[in-house]
């Protein structure tokens, strides 16, 4: 069975959600906001995690980089689309957006995002 990972984000902590192919929840958690810590409470459920999705933010180009070095599959989802998302649901909380979308669809890559600021950064200096 696939397995997708939901992390919301904020400064002090991430909340985890693991859903299954068939949108039944079958992990949640809340951690401090550590990749190590995150990692560990992934890792721990010993399932086979097909994809992990994190809204972009602040923090998230470091969380994907270093999630990623420890080979967790994370993208990062652009966080006015999945607004967009979410605003189609009635009922919509935190806990429940990554049931409601535990495959990402609008995808951004870290290096697709690192291009887009350095040509930003050309055109404005």
């Amino acid at each position: 069975m696939k397995y997708y990972v939901g992390l919301d984000v904020s400064m002090k902590t991430t909340f985890i959600s693991i859903v299954n192919q068939e949108k039944k929840i079958v992990f949640e958690s809340e951690v401090i906001t550590d990749p190590c810590t995150i990692f560990s409470a992934i890792k721990g459920t010993k399932l086979d995690i097909e994809n992990c999705a994190i809204e972009s933010g602040a923090i998230s180009h470091w969380l994907v980089k270093e999630l990623l070095k420890r080979k967790i599959p994370v993208v990062c989802v652009d966080s006015r689309k999945m607004a967009k998302i979410l605003s189609i649901n009635i009922n919509k909380t935190d806990k429940m957006m990554h049931v409601l979308l535990p495959k990402p669809c609008a995808v951004v890559s870290i290096q697709r995002s690192i291009k887009k600021i350095r040509k930003t950064l050309k055109c404005r200096f």
